[in-house]
């Protein structure tokens, strides 16, 4: 508006936060004559509409942080990804963490964030501990999560602890069993900070799954990405609680 003149028209399109809800916005907008698309805002969206952009021969101006999204008539406007990783990692550092887990789907965006953290950690003196990727629409994600947890060895772990002292009769020994049986697992994860490099619903799913899983966000710090503009998360783009 400061530099338009009585021509210029922004109209805005709702995409409904879905591919098939962006190529339908895509056409109405074009159908209206517009000279340049602004936004979306997620990959999977921007991804959908242009081959309906190239065919009318308008850019598009994706806000998204996924580099792969860009190519002829498509621009990217985003935070990207390596230079959001440095900041994050540089964040968790500042915060004294230093063992890193990533939980990502298995898409280009996940890979490039992986493959960024592997080369950011390790400069600032971390270490990357794990990576897990799951399936991008997350119909795997229970199991992943709960083998990132290591929740089978830590239960057992527990099992073995409470099965030697209920063995013993001495009062220590006793209390120290009472205080097992509200435990659902025994010792730590080897990381203390993990990165969700996710959005929706299936970050809420895999945040949620953490906890099912034992792994106390009280002792590992939750990252995210500028990806991330979930209900319920917030738009926090480094940080989940802590």
């Amino acid at each position: 508006f400061d530099i338009g003149d009585e021509r210029f028209v922004l109209q805005a399109y709702d995409t409904k936060g879905t591919a098939d809800g962006a190529v339908e916005a895509c056409n109405t907008a074009l159908s209206h004559g517009a000279q340049l698309l602004l936004g979306p805002l997620f990959s999977a969206e921007a991804k959908a509409i242009a081959p309906q952009a190239a065919a009318a021969g308008v850019n598009v101006v994706a806000f998204s942080t996924d580099p792969t999204v860009a190519g002829p008539h498509v621009f990217v406007m985003g935070f990207l990804v390596q230079e959001q990783v440095r900041q994050i990692v540089a964040y968790a550092n500042a915060k004294g963490l230093k063992r890193f887990a990533v939980l990502a789907p298995n898409s280009a965006y996940g890979q490039s964030v992986v493959e960024a953290l592997k080369q950011t950690v390790p400069a600032h003196g971390g270490q990357v501990a794990q990576v897990a990727f799951y399936q991008e629409d997350g119909r795997d994600l229970n199991d992943v999560v709960k083998n990132l947890a290591a929740f089978d060895l830590r239960k057992e772990a527990l099992e073995q602890q409470k099965a030697e002292l209920a063995d013993k009769d001495d009062e220590i020994s006793q209390l120290a069993l009472k205080r097992l049986e509200r435990l659902e697992t025994i010792g730590e994860v080897d990381f203390d900070t993990i990165l969700l490099p996710d959005q929706g619903t299936r970050l809420t799913q895999a945040a949620t799954l953490l906890p099912f899983f034992d792994i106390d966000p009280g002792r590992v710090q939750l990252l995210g990405t500028l990806l991330w503009n979930t209900p319920g998360l917030g738009r926090e783009p480094v940080m989940i609680g802590g």
